[in-house]
């Protein structure tokens, strides 16, 4: 509900223009990397990006054959990722949807993608999110994330971070910069193994934010085939 109400408006319709910079190019570059690594992997695939927001990789789905399906529980920001597929004459589905629900969607994707939404989610959200995109995807999740790494995390280091989230939590903040380690429990939890990861930008705060590139295992651990 917190989302519907932070992306409407014009708030929607300038959301590229105020984030463009240095994270949004290498966010970009890290995505567009792995999409293509992907298709590599698995040729012509389908994917389910949650959430779309304004479209901002249809480009990449165009260039790269991908069918994608893209979901938003902003409806605004689904009509701005509609004027971007317009506009590139590229036809992507537009659905809303909740990445906490997302069962009528079980097994229905190659690989589903998940940018710039788990630090709005607590650690027991994110571990939920993660459950339903490995239900959704049959082989890959594309997911970034931010989190506070468990090698840097000493103890002064790890004060100063608590005080940090608790004052964020006092101001009404709602971002939540996750422990690695949760966050690695999660990853395992949701039957997803790390393939390859792509570190984004380094936090004053000692957190750090990357873009992994994660696949399905089988129960025994291996990868799929």
């Amino acid at each position: 509900q917190k989302l519907k109400q932070a992306y409407f408006g014009d708030v929607a319709a300038r959301y590229d223009a105020n984030r463009a910079g240095a994270k949004w190019r290498a966010e970009q570059e890290a995505v567009r990397d792995f999409l293509g690594r992907i298709r590599e992997t698995l040729g012509g695939y389908s994917l389910v990006d949650i959430p779309v927001g304004t479209g901002r990789f249809l480009e990449f789905y165009r260039e790269l054959d991908v069918a994608a399906t893209g979901l938003d529980v902003s409806g605004d920001m689904l009509a701005e990722a509609g004027k971007k597929a317009a506009a590139l004459g590229y036809p992507v589905k537009l659905e809303l949807g909740n990445i906490l629900d997302l069962e009528d969607k079980a097994g229905g994707f190659d690989v589903a993608l998940c940018i710039r939404l788990s630090n709005w989610l607590d650690a027991d959200c994110l571990a939920q999110a993660l459950v339903e995109l490995s239900r959704t995807a049959r082989r890959f999740v594309v997911f970034g994330v931010r989190v506070y790494p468990e090698a840097e995390r000493t103890l002064p280091r790890a004060l100063v971070q608590w005080l940090r989230e608790r004052k964020r939590r006092l101001k009404g903040n709602q971002i939540t910069i996750h422990r690695e380690k949760s966050v690695q429990n999660a990853f395992a939890a949701a039957g997803l193994a790390v393939r390859a990861e792509r570190e984004i930008e380094r936090g004053a705060e000692g957190s750090r934010y990357a873009v992994y590139w994660l696949e399905k295992i089988t129960l025994n651990g291996s990868g799929r085939t």
